[in-house]
């Protein structure tokens, strides 16, 4: 195992290298005027520049000067490349095109709302401690998520610590977590939030619904408890 150790070095340079051009998306998208500035700035000082090697290259082959023109040829060639990309960035705006969901991050304020079970798409078969009577039991109860308020199968609940906990979980994660792929679920989302919620308590033998789950890159959510998946949508349109 320590023989590969040393692989984990590049791959938390990448991971750093991607969360630096991310950041610095982020913040080129945020201040979009600013950066339009910045490359008319750049187009003019590099436009004037090309102007002005162009005459002296001019001038140079009047005179029958040789020296020093295939230098001059590139660094015209240069600045004339650099012209023509301020141009097209400025004409295109290639900052609009990105999509809002690849630069922002979930958060625990995206499943805020009511939500609705609406199926269960399956169960981890190591860890499932409900009967199936139990399971369809849960079909059509509403969760809801607030700010300092969390209430599950008409319970209002408060919290016990921090309200709500969420981090990106991995598919590989999720796995490991639950003993289960989310592609045998028929689920195949490109991210995944966990969110936790600061309460406990159980109803009957299962957990209180909803105090664990996922919310998947469509939008819907995961709910996971007792070794059993339940996949809700939401009720109305997001309260933001």
């Amino acid at each position: 195992m320590a023989l590969f150790g040393w692989v984990f070095v590049p791959v938390i340079l990448i991971g750093l290298l991607v969360m630096a051009v991310q950041n610095a998306l982020i913040w080129a998208v945020t201040h979009m005027f600013l950066v339009n500035l910045v490359a008319a700035v750049l187009l003019g000082l590099n436009l004037l520049i090309l102007i002005a090697l162009l005459r002296v290259r001019a001038r140079r082959r009047q005179k029958g000067v040789n020296k020093f023109r295939w230098l001059l040829l590139l660094v015209a060639l240069w600045e004339g490349w650099v012209v023509f990309l301020c141009a097209l960035f400025l004409i295109i705006q290639p900052l609009r095109l990105i999509p809002e969901h690849f630069l922002r991050q979930p958060e625990a304020e995206d499943c805020f709302g009511e939500w609705e079970i609406v199926s269960s798409p399956g169960v981890s078969p190591v860890l499932c401690t409900l009967s199936q009577e139990e399971i369809d039991a849960c079909i059509g109860m509403k969760i809801t998520y607030a700010e300092g308020e969390f209430i599950t199968d008409g319970l209002k609940l408060e919290f016990l610590s921090e309200g709500y906990a969420c981090k990106m979980m991995p598919l590989e994660q999720f796995a490991r977590n639950y003993q289960t792929e989310l592609a045998q679920l028929g689920l195949k989302p490109e991210k995944v939030l966990n969110l936790r919620v600061g309460v406990q308590g159980t109803i009957g033998r299962r957990q209180l619904l909803g105090v664990n789950c996922c919310l998947l890159g469509d939008g819907s959510l995961l709910i996971v408890e007792d070794g059993v998946f339940f996949r809700a949508e939401r009720v109305g349109e997001p309260p933001f």
